[in-house]
């Protein structure tokens, strides 16, 4: 009997202990596809949510490129994020524990404010972002853009301070 036991005990174990399809709650590395789904204005009485939603209140609008979020361990992480336009590729230094992620120190100068209302008008911007990852697949975040030093002839003339706010969810590829 206690050889039997013997035999069986280390199966169990080894069975009870295969991997899984989940990661037991610890969240590892990898790229995700992200959209805008909401737009707070303090700039322009709502006019600039159009850029950030084209389409509307109640529809999504895609980032244009993967984002790579970063494990715990690989924390704190520096890398550059390809936007797209009208935003040039920014550096940034990815922190935080557990299930939250934040963005810092990633600026853009001269970005087009909205081409088709305000023509030849360029702003620069401060973008910082805030993820909670939920899982191992899913996360949310809030991008607030502060934008400052509007340059051209056919600038609005930008509320002060004058902050976006997107929420955007993202999935794993």
């Amino acid at each position: 009997m206690h050889k039997l036991a013997a035999l069986i005990l280390p199966i169990g174990l080894l069975i009870g202990c295969q991997p899984t399809d989940e990661t037991d709650g610890e969240f590892v590395g990898g790229r995700f596809n992200f959209e805008t789904y909401a737009v707070t204005d303090t700039c322009l009485d709502g006019a600039l949510e159009a850029v950030y939603l084209p389409e509307g209140p109640g529809t999504t609008n895609p980032i244009c490129t993967p984002i790579y979020l970063p494990a715990v361990e690989e924390l704190p992480y520096i890398g550059g994020i390809p936007l797209g336009p009208p935003f040039q590729p920014i550096e940034v230094t990815i922190t935080g524990e557990g299930n939250a992620r934040a963005f810092e120190g990633a600026e853009n100068e001269s970005i087009e404010l909205d081409p088709d209302t305000y023509p030849d008008c360029v702003v620069d911007m401060a973008i910082g972002v805030n993820c909670t990852i939920s899982g191992t697949d899913d996360a949310s975040c809030v991008a607030t853009l502060d934008l400052s030093n509007e340059t051209g002839v056919d600038c609005p003339v930008l509320d002060s301070p004058c902050e976006l706010v997107l929420d955007i969810r993202g999935n794993r590829l």
